[in-house]
């Protein structure tokens, strides 16, 4: 199995496609952010499917009129 085809993520693997640390990967988390697995007795995993909407999710519109002033 490749690794595009893995369908459950390790934290190292999704903070690798947040480009952002494992610690971010936990605070989001722990801050109930992140949808997330956990495999006893505390093994996180995240689906790479529901990170991928996650983060389509998660795009913020950019109001021009008030940037620009």
């Amino acid at each position: 199995m490749s690794e595009e085809e893995k369908e459950l993520l390790t934290v190292k693997e999704a903070a690798v496609i947040l480009n952002v640390s494992q610690q971010q990967v936990y605070r989001l988390i722990k801050a109930g952010k992140l949808p997330y697995l956990i495999i006893p007795p505390r093994t996180y995993r995240i689906h790479r499917t529901t990170l991928l909407r996650w983060i389509a999710g998660g795009i913020v519109k950019v109001n021009h009129d008030k940037a620009e002033r």
